[in-house]
């Protein structure tokens, strides 16, 4: 019973579905008479459309060209050559270093201090000057000894003036340490060569006679250490 209910329902809906679509197609179209509508006027053919001439364009600008691109030179400078400086190396500050060799077979010899036998020195030499070789007191090549006063007592801060023959020259003070008291030393180095020693003043003036001292030549060609000891006179 109710799926006939049912059934007669749902086809009374598909009816009325049907009809309200047929109405509205017939509004939105018409009823398909010639009087329900303007009437349809073909569109003319195409031959008696008027052809629209075209006018050219004359004497158009022609478009502008670029330049051609000049390239660009770079002039590099001349870069001027450097001058090398050239440096004077500073002489030495140990006066006993090797001495230049003679460029001639003729060498000139620097003036040693002036011996004079008659004048009153402060200092004398006192014992006779000695050569050893390495050992014991002698460390190495060198020249050294003492200062003593008059009675033979160590004498410190007497000052010495060492020259050699190619005009290289020290100063040596004696010494103040208790060990070492009045003692003094020239560390030599170099060739064989002549040296002369002189005690000076206060006043740096030569107070001694002149002591010749021969080094690794003869008759001193074996001795490393060469002794000179000195005392006051006065």
């Amino acid at each position: 019973m109710h799926n006939r209910a049912y059934a007669l329902a749902f086809l009374i809906v598909i009816l009325m579905g049907c009809s309200g679509a047929y109405l509205a197609l017939r509004l939105i179209l018409g009823d398909g008479s010639p009087a329900s509508g303007p009437a349809w006027t073909p569109l003319s053919p195409l031959s008696n459309i008027e052809a629209v001439p075209v006018t050219p364009i004359q004497n158009a600008a022609s478009p502008t060209r670029r330049p051609t691109p000049t390239p660009l030179v770079i002039i590099t400078p001349a870069i001027p050559t450097a001058t090398p400086i050239l440096l004077t190396p500073a002489p030495s500050a140990t006066p006993m270093e090797t001495p230049a060799a003679p460029t001639t077979a003729t060498t000139e010899t620097v003036a040693a201090p002036a011996a004079t036998p008659n004048a009153d020195f402060g200092f004398v030499v006192r014992g006779p000057i000695t050569h050893t070789k390495v050992g014991g007191d002698c460390p190495g090549d060198s020249i050294r000894g003492r200062v003593t006063d008059r009675q033979g007592n160590p004498l410190a801060g007497v000052r010495l003036w060492l020259l050699d023959e190619y005009g290289n020259e020290a100063f040596a003070v004696s010494k103040r340490e208790q060990v070492d008291l009045g003692k003094y030393d020239f560390p030599l180095f170099g060739p064989p060569r002549t040296f002369y020693l002189v005690v000076l003043d206060s006043s740096g003036h030569p107070d001694s006679p002149r002591v010749e001292i021969i080094h690794k030549r003869s008759p001193n060609e074996d001795a490393n250490c060469h002794y000179v000891n000195w005392q006051r006179t006065r």
